[in-house]
């Protein structure tokens, strides 16, 4: 996957470090109306600059925003299926750039 070292946040405080693809799709698909109705996803760091998130609209609607800044994307998906809204959201996380590693020690 090319972004790797982000993190998922969920509305009820659950934090992912590097989700994978099931983990994602388990976020999206533990959405719910009471106290858990978005979750976010976006690189660690300070220089962060994109995102994206999936929020439950009413009972069984998942809005996917992707949001760009450099790129100047914006855009929203509307999907019932919550399995659709996490593989959405996974192939867009996939096109985002890969941060560079800091180098490693001599000797490692």
């Amino acid at each position: 996957m090319a972004a790797a070292k982000y993190c998922a946040r969920t509305q009820d405080g659950y934090r992912v470090a590097d989700p994978s693809r099931v983990a994602l799709a388990v976020l999206v698909e533990e959405l719910h109306p009471a106290d858990n109705t978005y979750m976010i996803v976006r690189p660690r760091g300070e220089e962060a600059q994109w995102h994206a998130s999936v929020s439950l609209w009413g009972e069984n609607r998942y809005a996917v925003v992707f949001r760009d800044p450099p790129e100047l994307e914006f855009r929203r998906e509307i999907h019932t299926d919550p399995r659709r809204a996490a593989r959405s959201l996974f192939r867009w996380l996939r096109a985002r750039p890969q941060p560079a590693d800091p180098p490693r020690p001599a000797g490692w």
